[in-house]
């Protein structure tokens, strides 16, 4: 009985862990999608206002 007690605790608690690891890799992509998201808009606001505030001669 206790063999098969503590091999269901280890199953459950791998699948727990599992389960944890799938949410983090989610957040991860999602947080990973947004910042390559901003990059993108940055790089477009750059492209518009012809190249970056450095780059441009100041007057």
């Amino acid at each position: 009985m206790r063999s098969i007690s503590s091999s269901v605790r280890a199953a459950s608690l791998t699948r727990s862990l599992r389960v944890t690891t799938g949410a983090e890799r989610a957040i991860a992509m999602t947080l990973q999608q947004r910042s390559i998201r901003q990059a993108r808009e940055q790089d477009s606001v750059v492209m518009r206002h012809g190249g970056f505030p450095c780059d441009r001669p100041t007057r």
